[in-house]
């Protein structure tokens, strides 16, 4: 199978690949990836990657590793932006969420500068990722609240079962902070606020 995960910094895609790598997919970080291709450019102390290019080099590189390789994983917060990918008809789109207010506290322990953490808790509120999956990916995808841990235990065992036909019906599971957090006022006003600070 060839699955893509994504979702924004801090949401569990390292570690989950780390469970991949245990189910012997081989993994393809986009953050390495990049690094070893040299597919970026440093302005104003921030990396921009060049997207296009990106897509381009990656899915040659995928096409090469799945003749050796029947399971394979891409794993990035940019994988949401691929479509040249598409040609390799990807079996699953995963996008990781997480509720903003305990990835804020992920990302400030990672020491982001507020306006960068700022900027992902946006992404993750609405839903970046998997919107970005939906407009370019041509296959299903499953969004997975990473602290739900009855939906990953079902997720890895379907894998585990290459259930290809049971992964279909997964199409389409989306989180929802918003209605979440419309049942949960007090935290969100607070997240709000801190947010438009």
């Amino acid at each position: 199978m060839l699955i893509i995960l994504t979702g924004v910094p801090g949401t569990g895609k390292t570690s989950l690949s780390l469970i991949f790598k245990k189910m012997k997919y081989k993994v393809i970080s986009i953050n390495e990836f990049v690094k070893k291709k040299r597919l970026f450019k440093k302005e104003n102390g921030e990396y921009i990657v060049d997207i296009k290019n990106l897509d381009k080099k990656l899915t040659y590189e995928v096409k090469k590793l799945a003749k050796k390789n029947n399971n394979i994983l891409i794993e990035g917060h940019l994988a949401c932006e691929l479509k040249k990918i598409n040609s390799l008809h990807p079996d699953l789109c995963i996008v990781l969420r997480r509720k903003p207010l305990l990835l804020k506290k992920i990302l400030e322990k990672r020491k982001y500068k507020e306006r960068k953490v700022k900027d992902n808790l946006e992404c993750e509120l609405i839903d970046y990722c998997g919107t970005k999956a939906r407009e370019n990916l041509n296959c299903p995808i499953y969004e997975l609240d990473i602290d739900n841990k009855a939906a990953l235990d079902k997720l890895i065992k379907l894998i585990k079962e290459s259930r290809k036909d049971k992964i279909e019906n997964l199409k389409d599971v989306y989180v929802d902070w918003i209605k979440y957090y419309s049942r949960h006022k007090d935290e969100f006003e607070k997240f709000i606020n801190w947010l438009v600070k």
